[in-house]
């Protein structure tokens, strides 16, 4: 994949900056299990049900571009 638009396009509705905050927000809450993250996720804006999905693709989006990661890192911060 390269750094391009289509990299930061939002996966099940959820988009880089949705993603970062309620990833901030699982770690804040110190969710020990898949099915606590997802209900903080949730609670945080995530489509219910969606975590899991919207996880596994933006790491794998981070994986594979530089600019997805740094972007994720400055938005991480923000919360």
């Amino acid at each position: 994949m390269s750094d391009t638009d289509s990299d930061f396009a939002p996966i099940e509705g959820v988009d880089l900056e949705a993603y970062a905050k309620a990833t901030a927000t699982v770690a804040k809450a110190g969710a020990a299990t898949a099915e606590e993250a997802a209900k903080v996720a949730e609670g945080a804006g995530i489509p219910p049900g969606k975590w899991q999905a919207v996880s596994d693709g933006w790491v794998e989006r981070m994986r594979n571009s530089m600019a997805v990661r740094t972007q994720f890192g400055n938005l991480y911060t923000k919360y």
